[in-house]
């Protein structure tokens, strides 16, 4: 595995016990629904780049060929392990109880994130569920 996804996967017992900036103490969900959304926006980012190495792959001239698919193998491991972790963080979180208003809004966001059939689907129940989502984390901040 490249140093550069080996990094990004690298300490992830360390993200479920330290939690992310301006996380209320008290709130795993909370911390947990961050760590989750963080995790799902760098998966965006591995499967573009396994994406990018599988085209660079079949683009490859005959002699590099094996170095260029042995870097896409790298790149769809990583984001494999990575959506596998985005899955497990999901089941915990399911299981956690939220301790804030925006615990809930982050257990909702993950749940609108990882179930709408694209992240800006105007589908129902989406935007909706996307509306309660702004609302909780409205009457959240106003509350502290």
């Amino acid at each position: 595995m490249s140093a550069s996804l080996a990094i990004e996967l690298s300490n992830e017992d360390d993200r479920m016990t330290n939690a992310p900036p301006n996380t209320p103490p008290d709130d795993p969900a909370l911390a947990m629904s961050r760590i989750w959304q963080a995790d799902c926006d760098q998966l965006n980012r591995f499967c573009t780049t396994a994406s990018n190495r599988e085209r660079a792959m079949f683009d490859a001239p005959l002699a590099e060929r094996p170095a260029a698919e042995r870097a896409y193998i790298e790149a769809r491991d990583a984001r494999d392990k990575l959506s596998d972790r985005l899955d497990a963080c999901a089941r915990a979180l399911e299981k956690t109880k939220a301790q804030s208003i925006e615990g809930v809004a982050g257990k909702i966001a993950v749940t609108i994130l990882q179930n709408a059939p694209e992240p800006q689907s105007a589908e129902p129940p989406w935007p909706m569920l996307r509306s309660c989502v702004d609302d909780l984390e409205r009457l959240a901040k106003r509350s502290t």
